[in-house]
């Protein structure tokens, strides 16, 4: 059999040179833009925690566009409650003006204060449980002495502007 010919591969030509690299510096500035302009995204949530990820368009050590992830995982206890329709959403401590009272409803936890002090708060708790109660007097307990030093009277309460106290001014005799 005779054999093949041998064919020389042309050169490549300095214009296409040119255009391939000019090609890969703004393909690299464009990816470098990118870096700082992606936020972070939610990917998931639970009762303590939430996982937060970023995909950003870079480069590696040689200068070539690489697709790079971060993420981290923020913890907090009762970041998250259980929205009505079974999902984690976030939690908040603010407390909202009711025609009883006042009420926090956005937590894990639910607490319905009362206009008074003296009908009582109410707790919900997250497996459904309601607890219900007041404070009676203010006292000092020893090991063999108890002595009251302030009994509970009518007070109303005010929400605070910064929208997570509730405040019972003269709460107490005395």
């Amino acid at each position: 059999m005779p054999a093949a010919p041998i064919r020389r591969l042309r050169p490549i030509g300095p214009i296409f040179t040119l255009a391939a690299s000019l090609l890969v510096l703004a393909f690299a500035a464009h990816a470098q833009s990118l870096d700082t302009q992606t936020p972070y995204t939610e990917v998931s949530r639970g009762p303590h925690h939430r996982v937060m990820r970023r995909t950003w368009l870079g480069t590696d050590p040689y200068g070539y566009p690489e697709i790079f992830t971060s993420a981290y995982t923020e913890l907090a206890t009762g970041l998250s409650r259980l929205s009505s329709a079974g999902e984690w959403v976030p939690a908040s401590d603010q407390i909202h003006v009711t025609p009883q009272g006042a009420a926090a409803t956005n937590a894990q936890h639910s607490v319905w204060f009362n206009a008074n002090l003296a009908d009582g708060i109410t707790i919900g708790l997250p497996d459904g449980q309601i607890m219900r109660g007041a404070p009676l007097f203010i006292s000092y307990f020893d090991d063999d002495n108890l002595a009251v030093i302030a009994n509970l009277q009518d007070s109303v309460g005010q929400l605070l502007p910064s929208l997570n106290q509730v405040i019972f001014t003269n709460a107490f005799t005395n």
